[in-house]
């Protein structure tokens, strides 16, 4: 399945929010769409007063949840060998679920943190391997959930905030995902600095 980023502005313009939540939730599952930039472009139109930046922060994050869990409980529940059979059809073949699953190894937890708002190409092959592998319910879900609340955060907000510059943003980033990343990155660590120098401060002055 193959659509633009024009396309999916357009579809967003007209049907508003129930198009939004489908296309997040879509992405979230493993469908090849642009979902980082839709998701900045929510942003920017909710700046403009297009869209409400409370229900669009809601629906995003939801949407990616949803999908996150449907594909942890229908790997976790088909198992490996399913996945080893048909998985090649979106792109998980034998050979590529195993190098992830070598690549994530013990560090699975943080891998399915890191993969919902940095490394996000690599978002379903975590969540296979995390299915596959029977990591338990509730770590998993604790990860997703950290880590769609700062994706959701990094992409609606670096949305909002540009306003009505977020046009000329996204034709910027449109085949740069690795500055989206790195704003998304900024968004997170700068707070994180702040809090860390402010801690400082007292131990320095005594």
């Amino acid at each position: 399945m193959s659509v633009s980023i024009d396309q999916l502005l357009t579809w967003l313009l007209v049907h508003g929010y129930p198009i939004l939540f489908v296309i997040v939730l879509a992405g979230s599952i493993g469908v090849p769409l642009p979902t980082n930039l839709l998701v900045l472009a929510a942003g920017g139109l909710a700046a403009g007063g297009d869209l409400d930046l409370a229900i669009v922060g809601v629906l995003v994050l939801v949407a990616a949840l949803l999908g996150d869990g449907l594909a942890f409980a229908i790997t976790r529940w088909a198992g490996e060998e399913v996945v080893h059979r048909y998985g090649g059809r979106v792109g998980l073949g034998p050979e590529r679920l195993a190098a992830t699953q070598v690549r994530f190894g013990r560090w699975l937890g943080p891998s399915v943190f890191v993969t919902r708002w940095l490394v996000t190409p690599m978002a379903l092959p975590a969540t296979v391997v995390a299915g596959v592998s029977r990591y338990p319910v509730a770590a998993f879900a604790l990860w997703a959930v950290a880590g769609e609340l700062i994706w959701t955060a990094a992409y609606v907000g670096i949305g909002y905030l540009f306003g009505d510059s977020w046009s000329g943003i996204l034709e910027t980033v449109q085949d740069s995902a690795g500055l989206i990343a790195g704003l998304g990155l900024t968004a997170v660590a700068a707070p994180l600095l702040i809090v860390l120098l402010r801690a400082r401060r007292p131990v320095a002055a005594a």
